[in-house]
């Protein structure tokens, strides 16, 4: 936490955001899977609320979670002070349990019930969060992921 962008320190939240956009638009958007935007977008098209939740920095994942369509995130969020970054991260990164406690958070402030919610994932390390929601989705999950969802009757999505 103390020391996780040492680089950043100093940098204003416009130029950073700005950089975000700017990387998205040229070396991002054309990488983003077409069936898995097609899942988000039928989703939100369905009427569902859709949440991109990651553990990588929320400006970075803005203007992906724009181009999709998505308004709600919850990422690790870097600290700021005065509109100039400090090179620490804002409490805790989301990963693992953190990931699981603040998801969970998030649900419950809008009222949702998590038995009620999909949490699509990729990696191991979301396996509590997938146990906490109704409709876990495995999508080109790793190797331990895939045993899993498999094991247990998950669906799973595969469009590399």
């Amino acid at each position: 936490r103390e020391e996780a962008f040492p680089y950043l320190r100093g940098v204003a939240r416009a130029d950073l955001e700005a950089l975000a956009a700017e990387t998205f638009r040229d070396r991002v958007r054309g990488d983003v899977n077409p069936t898995v935007e097609r899942l988000i977008r039928d989703r939100i098209a369905a009427g569902r609320r859709v949440v991109l939740a990651t553990s990588s920095i929320d400006l970075i994942v803005a203007p992906l979670a724009a181009h999709l369509g998505v308004r709600d995130v919850v990422a690790t969020e870097l600290e700021f002070t005065g509109g100039l970054a400090t090179g620490r991260i804002a409490g805790r990164a989301l990963f693992r349990g953190e990931k699981l406690r603040r998801v969970l958070a998030f649900v419950h402030e809008t009222g949702a019930d998590a038995r009620r919610c999909s949490f699509h994932s990729d990696s191991i390390y979301d396996l509590p969060l997938l146990e906490a929601v109704g409709e876990p989705v495995a999508v080109n999950p790793d190797f331990r992921l895939r045993k899993i969802a498999v094991r247990r009757g998950w669906p799973i999505i595969d469009c590399r």
